[in-house]
């Protein structure tokens, strides 16, 4: 799939706010909400649009610390692991 100048439009003002609506990404761009439908429908299919999220706040939140640990697993305890620390609510993300 071929990205249009309007593809790059739509896909700047989901980036701005994944929330916001086709009649608002409409009224930017300059086409109607079902084209703008049409439009992020293709790009999903394309797999060009992958994934909306959720950023939060760690710090409204109440957690004042942010931290990087870098750990070096043992042969065969990287599974054991990693399923223990999915299951520390303070763990944000997991790099590997």
């Amino acid at each position: 799939m071929s990205i249009d100048s309007l593809n790059w439009q739509i896909l700047r003002c989901l980036q701005q706010n994944a929330r916001m609506s086709n009649a608002e990404i409409g009224r930017r761009v300059g086409v109607s909400s079902p084209a703008v439908a049409e439009r992020v429908k293709k790009m999903e299919d394309a797999e060009i649009i992958q994934a909306y999220k959720t950023l939060i706040s760690p710090f409204e939140l109440g957690y004042q610390l942010k931290a990087i640990i870098t750990l070096r697993a043992f042969m065969g305890m990287l599974k054991p692991f990693l399923d223990k620390v999915k299951t520390y609510d303070e763990v944000i993300n997991c790099y590997r």
